[in-house]
């Protein structure tokens, strides 16, 4: 990924993956696609993309080396959603559930 574009106003840098952030290669396939779906709900349910309030190289950062936020109001959601928000942005790809795996996500 081109850093300067990343750094653009583009809105996609708000999906990207911890894995595509850090320093070393590391290769991927579909579960990044999860990791930008888990974002895409929080910016659903939060009603803005996760870290969008903070300069860019700091949602780069936090990202990278915690993961997603938490729901500003996870209180007002079921637990059916939280855990399938847990399980699509799992800092670790290795650990992240398939969309298969999501599908099944219950209580």
């Amino acid at each position: 990924m081109d850093f300067e574009v990343w750094l653009d106003k583009s809105n996609t840098r708000y999906w990207l993956a911890p894995e595509l952030l850090l320093s070393e290669p590391f290769p991927y396939g579909c579960e990044v696609d999860i990791w930008s779906l888990g974002c895409i709900i929080i910016e659903m349910a939060d009603g803005r993309p996760p870290y969008s309030a903070f300069h860019p190289l700091k949602e780069f950062f936090y990202t990278a080396t915690k993961g997603a936020p938490t729901l500003e109001n996870p209180a007002q959601w079921s637990l059916h959603f939280r855990n399938f928000l847990a399980a699509a942005l799992r800092p670790d790809p290795s650990k992240r559930a398939t969309a298969t795996e999501l599908l099944q996500v219950r209580r």
